[in-house]
């Protein structure tokens, strides 16, 4: 994450966003907190939403249902924070729009009520929804999270070697907050995991 050329207007716009849930939500998310704004710099106001984001994915991950209570936008802009690559998807709209032009040159004139019934329904095309749905079918960790998510990556660190909660948030990337949920989670499945002296890992 590049926090040079993060939009501090956008990130404020999404922090506001983030209270807004919290505030509406304070039983489900109340645990989580509120995000300051003032008097804090652009590059640690997107680390602490980050963090705080991290937080409700890990209460979403115990209970599905509270994803459908974040906002799409705030989703969308917490994954361009983490998977800045993943912004391709605009790029095939245009294109379709670039159709319709073509077909007004035939000699029929009285078509064109016809044609612009056509254009609509493309852009009503939910492209972007069929995209995320195939990511889903991706693979996953040991403990059913996504290749490549730092949900899985915890999965792996803990399996293999363990740690405290920070040096797992070091290599994982995962803030300590969602080191410390993530571990409870997984606990909540089921899973052993033994904990000496700040220490935390899978038992085998």
């Amino acid at each position: 994450m590049d926090l040079e050329n993060i939009n501090a207007g956008e990130l404020k716009e999404m922090c506001k966003a983030f209270n807004a849930m919290v505030d509406e939500y304070k039983e489900e998310f109340g645990s989580v907190g509120k995000l300051k704004l003032v008097g804090v710099k652009v590059a640690d106001l997107a680390k602490n939403f980050i963090g705080a984001v991290d937080q409700v994915v890990s209460l979403c991950e115990q209970n599905e249902e509270l994803e459908e209570l974040v906002p799409e936008e705030l989703a969308n802009y917490y994954n361009s924070l983490a998977d800045p690559d993943a912004s391709t998807e605009p790029e095939e709209e245009p294109e379709s729009e670039e159709e319709p032009e073509e077909e007004p040159e035939p000699e029929e004139e009285p078509t064109p009520k016809a044609k612009a019934k056509t254009t609509p329904k493309k852009k009503a095309e939910p492209k972007p929804k069929a995209e995320k749905k195939a990511k889903e079918p991706e693979e996953k960790s040991r403990y059913g999270h996504k290749l490549g998510s730092q949900a899985a990556a915890l999965d792996d660190a803990l399996f293999a070697k363990g740690g405290t909660y920070e040096s797992l948030s070091k290599e994982t990337g995962r803030s300590v907050p969602g080191v410390k949920s993530h571990i409870q989670h997984l606990k909540n499945m089921g899973i052993e995991i033994v904990e000496k002296d700040g220490f935390f890992k899978v038992k085998k």
